[in-house]
């Protein structure tokens, strides 16, 4: 595995915000093309921007509110107010209940984080992880938003194989290569 140097001030990792030490990052690379959405029977994409005043967004806030305490997370005020102009991508079951999200969250240097993605417990392994990062994904690289990153925790082996079978990259930072390449080994069943 040789991917760009992050520290390199010129190359396609420039100005890549760090990520935590427990988490692994990754990156869409230059010039890929948007991954395909799949189709998830049963359900619906709903892709929005927060608001400017993003208290003022009240279904878009009970939605996410609510898949996230599905996972066992609770969404503060300060919390949600940090999402202003990020944007989210919903799934809906068919009776309008939401079941899954992902954001993009603007960085520093024109980075957008791929942040905040889950899915309830009773509806995982359908393929709403990948649904909602492919919708957001292509929503931001047709928006000129086409420097992605994101990282999840080593042990996340399902989210890592979803953002892997994306098209997403490893981000090769020096101290993390060693982690990387085990949980390659480990996604490939070697």
């Amino acid at each position: 595995m040789n991917p760009p140097d992050p520290d390199d001030p010129t190359g396609p990792l420039a100005g890549l915000p760090r990520e935590r030490d427990e988490t692994l990052a990754f990156w869409w690379p230059d010039g890929a093309p948007a991954p395909a959405v799949p189709h998830v029977p049963g359900t619906r994409l709903d892709s929005r921007i927060v608001p400017a005043s993003p208290r003022d967004s009240g279904p878009d806030r009970a939605a996410f509110v609510a898949v996230q305490r599905s996972i066992g997370f609770d969404v503060t005020d300060a919390i949600w107010e940090r999402l202003r102009f990020t944007h989210v991508v919903l799934a809906r079951d068919a009776d309008g209940t939401p079941i899954a999200v992902a954001c993009g969250e603007p960085r520093a240097n024109r980075w957008t984080e791929l942040s905040w993605v889950a899915v309830a417990p009773a509806h995982r392994g359908r393929g709403l992880g990948a649904a909602v990062c492919a919708e957001l994904v292509g929503w931001l690289l047709a928006h000129g938003h086409d420097r992605i990153v994101g990282s999840t925790q080593d042990t996340n082996l399902p989210a890592l194989r979803v953002y892997l079978s994306l098209g997403f990259v490893p981000v090769g930072r020096d101290a993390k290569r060693a982690r990387w390449n085990a949980v390659l080994k480990t996604l490939s069943g070697r």
